[in-house]
């Protein structure tokens, strides 16, 4: 029977897993277990002894559960993320599907002038995880990322060093021209340690993850692209050095939930 369509929730192979365990958990307690001793010792043996293993992988099961949720809370940093599409889960399991068989990514994300490559293997995905990611501030609404909500019109950018006069523009709906900018980029977090073993539900959060966002003024998330913070010609050194540490933090921890997912699943780096 073919398999069907990946699922959009994050946690649903952590979910199944528990509830196989359950299904088998009934199956053997709709078993005979009277017993006559000694004559039945050895069935009696059996029977206890696969009900301590069905414990065992149940308490397994949960507990791989449990650990799910609480990355992807983590991932959520008190946030939310827009649920995905069937059809957006798709592209990213069609993006996942294009790697040939044997890739092995970098241990370090490839550079080039201080942008993250995306290898040509990668790009389907990539393309997959970038769109629509992680939206507007018409979309998003001003939420808070890193503590902070969206800098307002005409306050001081941040950006640049005090007394600069850098401010923050106006932009459309009467919104400040702000992004949503991904302190890890999309591209190098494709090379983080076991990203690719992820299902696309729990690809899909990572690369929205709002630990991973801070609001940002447009004009210099696009020129930061997926590089760093020292893109930004002018930008106050200050800044920079809090930005290089903030991304150094974000990518350790990013490494860190996604190897804890990975055990969940039963899976390694």
């Amino acid at each position: 029977m073919p398999a069907g369509p990946p699922s959009t929730d994050p946690c649903a192979a952590q979910l199944q897993a528990a509830n196989d365990l359950e299904g088998r958990i009934d199956a053997h307690n709709a078993q005979p277990h009277t017993f006559t001793l000694p004559d039945q010792q050895g069935a009696y043996d059996a029977y206890n002894n696969e009900a301590r293993q069905l414990n065992s992988e149940k308490d397994a099961a949960v507990a791989n559960l449990k650990a799910c949720g609480d990355a992807v809370n983590k991932l959520l940093n008190n946030g939310s993320v827009k649920p995905p599409t069937q059809d957006r889960i798709n592209k990213i399991q069609d993006g996942i599907d294009s790697i040939p068989s044997g890739f092995k990514p970098p241990a370090t994300a490839p550079k080039q002038g201080g942008v993250v490559t995306v290898m040509p293997e990668l790009k389907p995905l990539w393309r997959a995880l970038r769109s629509g990611n992680p939206g507007t501030t018409q979309s998003i609404g001003n939420v808070p990322f890193q503590g902070k909500t969206w800098p307002q019109t005409g306050t001081p950018n941040p950006v640049y060093p005090a007394g600069s006069g850098q401010t923050i523009p106006a932009g459309r709906f009467g919104n400040p021209a702000v992004s949503a900018d991904h302190i890890v980029p999309i591209a190098e977090i494709l090379y983080l340690p076991g990203f690719l073993k992820l299902p696309p539900a729990l690809m899909y959060q990572v690369v929205r993850a709002p630990v991973n966002l801070q609001w940002l003024s447009s004009l210099e998330n696009s020129i930061k692209s997926s590089g760093s913070a020292a893109r930004i010609l002018g930008a106050d050194t200050q800044w920079i050095q809090e930005q290089g540490n903030l991304q150094n933090s974000l990518r350790g921890q990013l490494t860190d939930l996604i190897q804890q997912l990975l055990k969940t699943l039963g899976s390694q780096p």
